[in-house]
């Protein structure tokens, strides 16, 4: 499968067009098992080739792929001192807790009933953030994918997000939930997306079609 269904060129396309002539600068990582549920890490591993990333898929047995940033020099000299990341798209981790949005009852995860409505609110909750986004910050290039364990990783891959520091994507994410922010006055506490006045009709679409 690794060898010859696994998506490795559309990966490779989408995750080194920032640098498309130092590719091997972004930072692929594997993750494996090591035994009694604990898990050891592959990192800085660099590509220059789409072939090359597939060598890495198909040459050891892993549980995930991980994306790292892109730095100023190959990623196998991430931790030199003169080497520093010059961007990572802008990613947001919706898992199994992160479902409050829809009023999900978190006492029943081990029955498949529960588990079921909690996978269906976790992707539920990817289409309003989604939403969100395109609707308060104009991005417009999204890409969701499993995460691996219990939800979505969603990928904002626009390009003026590309650059953003810790700052940038705190404020965004203190926005997104409501919660107080001392540079902006403007985010009103809520412990609830749908009593914030920052969000249009869209949103509500969208989180009443995820509802139902």
């Amino acid at each position: 499968y690794y060898r010859n269904g696994f998506p490795t060129d559309a990966i490779w396309k989408i995750f080194t067009a920032r640098h498309p002539k130092h590719p091997e600068n972004r930072e692929f990582s594997i993750e494996f098992s090591v035994g009694d549920e604990a898990s050891a890490w592959k990192r800085y591993i660099p590509c220059k080739t789409a072939n090359d990333l597939r060598n890495v898929v198909t040459d050891a047995n892993f549980e995930a792929v991980h994306i790292g940033p892109c730095f100023s020099d190959s990623s196998r000299r991430a931790r030199a001192p003169t080497v520093h990341v010059v961007g990572k798209e802008l990613v947001f981790d919706l898992d199994l807790q992160d479902v409050a949005w829809f009023g999900v009852d978190k006492a029943d995860q081990t029955s498949k009933d529960g588990n079921d409505r909690h996978v269906r609110a976790v992707f539920a909750s990817c289409a309003v953030l989604v939403e969100i986004l395109r609707e308060v910050m104009g991005f417009e290039q999204f890409l969701a994918v499993y995460s691996g364990r219990r939800g979505v990783h969603l990928w904002v891959l626009d390009e003026r997000a590309f650059g953003w520091g810790d700052g940038e994507r705190d404020a965004l994410c203190k926005f997104i939930a409501g919660t107080p922010s001392k540079s902006d006055s403007r985010v009103i506490e809520t412990r609830h997306i749908r009593k914030n006045p920052s969000f249009g009709e869209n949103t509500w679409k969208a989180v009443e079609m995820a509802r139902n």
